[in-house]
């Protein structure tokens, strides 16, 4: 935490994606979580996000849900 090596530029699959895809991302000191709405631990607790390709399609509502949770 000192020397901030809790915080780092992950570039995931670069094969693939290229080197220009970067997310900037970080680690919790001590703990970590989601939005309540947005379990994605073990215990997982929430619905799943399902992609418009399938009937039980969600992922609109999802969103919605992220933005209000966020806001």
């Amino acid at each position: 935490m000192n020397d901030s090596s809790l915080e780092w530029v992950w570039i995931p699959n670069k094969e693939s994606l290229g080197r220009d895809v970067n997310i900037f991302t970080h680690a919790f000191y001590g703990d970590y979580g989601s939005p309540d709405k947005f379990d994605f631990d073990v215990g997982w607790t929430d619905t799943f996000i399902v992609d418009e390709n399938s009937d039980t399609f969600n992922a609109d509502v999802k969103a919605q849900q992220l933005i209000e949770e966020i806001n």
